[in-house]
């Protein structure tokens, strides 16, 4: 009976310009190896879905990374991540860089992220009879601050691993601790 809080749904970064796919790739396998969502045991089941479909306007790829790290050596909780990767009219170019020229690739990428915070996921309270009678006690009440700021640590990782993705991409990164207001009026 694990407890299952959704801390993101969605955090979407959108791309459609020049970037090279597999250079992605390997640095969001590294970016999530440094913030403890991967080792070498654990990477080979990270992706657990992937579609790769030709047409006449390009390939069509999705990817789904599927991952998790407990924090802190914490045995009751647990960090669940999802990435999912949905590239569209993915071709092939040739752009010169400094000088030389490069195979590249153009085509929308989308990257969806989503997170969970996991509270008992070995099920320790469940197979107690004893404790499966205080588990929603324990929850609501003596462990919420614990949960809460678990909660916004996850949440503060996603946001930097979406900054992280705009940056790599070069777009504006937006950071968890700077507040965002739209410019009002006209220009």
């Amino acid at each position: 009976m694990p407890e299952k809080i959704e801390v993101a749904k969605m955090l979407s970064v959108k791309y459609d310009e020049v970037y090279h796919i597999t250079e992605l790739y390997k640095y969001l396998r590294e970016l999530l190896k440094e913030k403890g969502y991967l080792d070498d045991e654990k990477e080979k089941w990270t992706e657990t879905y992937y579609l790769d479909r030709s047409s006449p306007g390009g390939k069509e790829l999705w990817f789904w990374w599927r991952t998790d790290r407990t924090p802190d050596d914490n045995d009751y909780l647990q960090y669940k991540l999802n990435l999912d990767f949905h590239v569209l009219a993915l071709k092939d170019v040739e752009i010169v860089h400094h000088g030389k020229k490069i195979k590249a690739h153009k085509g929308e990428i989308e990257i969806l992220i989503s997170a969970w915070l996991i509270f008992d996921p070995k099920d320790t309270f469940g197979k107690s009879g004893f404790l499966k009678r205080y588990f929603n006690t324990f929850v609501s009440s003596i462990y919420r601050e614990q949960l809460e700021a678990k909660r916004l640590e996850l949440l503060k990782d996603i946001a930097e691993i979406q900054a992280s993705i705009k940056q790599y991409l070069e777009q504006k990164a937006i950071t968890y601790e700077e507040p965002f207001y739209p410019v009002k009026g006209l220009s």
